[in-house]
């Protein structure tokens, strides 16, 4: 079993987290399957795209994760970032 606890921080942190607990139960009710880290990466910036009223960019974004293997925060590369929006 894979736990997903995510955070928007910023003017739309209240819409943002309740967009993000209503589309993460969505996708776990119709795939009934775990998100990847990387798919839940997406869903967390899809649901920023929705919210913020400035575009998202890699320069208004950061994204951080924290494996439960690792115990360890990544923060993960403005590129990295940056090719993730523009597959939204």
């Amino acid at each position: 079993m894979t736990e997903f606890e995510a955070k928007g921080m910023g003017a739309a942190d209240e819409g943002i987290q309740s967009l993000l607990e209503e589309k993460y139960k969505a996708v776990l009710i119709f795939l009934i399957k775990d998100l990847t880290i990387a798919e839940a990466e997406v869903l967390a910036l899809q649901c920023l795209k929705d919210v913020m009223e400035e575009k998202i960019s890699k320069s208004n974004v950061e994204l951080v994760i924290l494996p439960v293997s690792t115990k360890k925060f990544e923060s993960k590369s403005e590129e990295y970032v940056d090719l993730l929006i523009s597959q939204l």
